[in-house]
């Protein structure tokens, strides 16, 4: 089950819950694109983006994480501090490079539900804060967006026009023991809750 809830706090909470009568995989999330600037203000590049993370997990070539943990320290991948979203997205730096951009999961800081990343647009003066009781998220930069098909109001999609913020366990954790496991066991209950707060700075 999905319950979508929206808040008189401008949020939408997105709950999730899930039961198996066997063992199994569950790692749930969402793929919406997000671009608080508004759909005729052009590339996401230009939204400022924080959040509560340390430590990325590397890609291997298909485009899953590897096994390895490294620090966003000195890396494209640090967004302790808010920066521009397309600071370090044509630089040199190889998982930039691989990829065209970010499509990586990036391991949040604390536990439980907690307040992880703000996504801020200049234009508009809207911010999107995000909160999760999940481990990591898979900051996507639509580096692969479709330009032959169109979206609101009829605008083609184009390269880096939204950003997924994809709250989830580290995705191939099932293959690495390192991470929180992503394993549901048979009459268990799955449950799991993000939240994207809105507000005008």
């Amino acid at each position: 089950d999905v319950v979508y809830t929206l808040t008189a706090q401008n949020g939408l909470v997105i709950h999730y819950e899930a039961v198996s009568d066997e063992k199994t995989v569950v790692n749930l999330t969402n793929h919406a694109y997000f671009n608080v600037n508004g759909c005729h203000a052009g590339s996401a590049e230009e939204l400022t983006l924080w959040m509560d993370s340390d430590f990325y997990t590397p890609n291997g070539a298909d485009c899953m994480p590897n096994g390895e943990v490294h620090s966003v320290s000195g890396t494209p991948f640090d967004f302790r501090m808010p920066k521009r979203l397309g600071q370090d997205m044509d630089s040199d730096f190889d998982q930039i490079k691989l990829f065209g951009g970010y499509d990586h999961n990036m391991i949040l800081a604390g536990n439980g539900f907690r307040r992880c990343a703000e996504l801020y647009g200049e234009k508009s003066g809207i911010a999107m804060e995000m909160y999760t009781d999940l481990p990591g998220v898979q900051l996507y930069t639509s580096n692969a967006l479709s330009e032959n098909r169109n979206g609101k109001d009829g605008l083609p999609h184009k390269k880096h026009q939204g950003v997924c913020l994809e709250t989830q366990y580290v995705p191939n954790a099932v293959n690495y023991p390192q991470f929180a496991s992503p394993v549901l066991e048979a009459g268990i209950l799955y449950h799991t809750t993000t939240e994207y707060r809105f507000i005008v700075k």
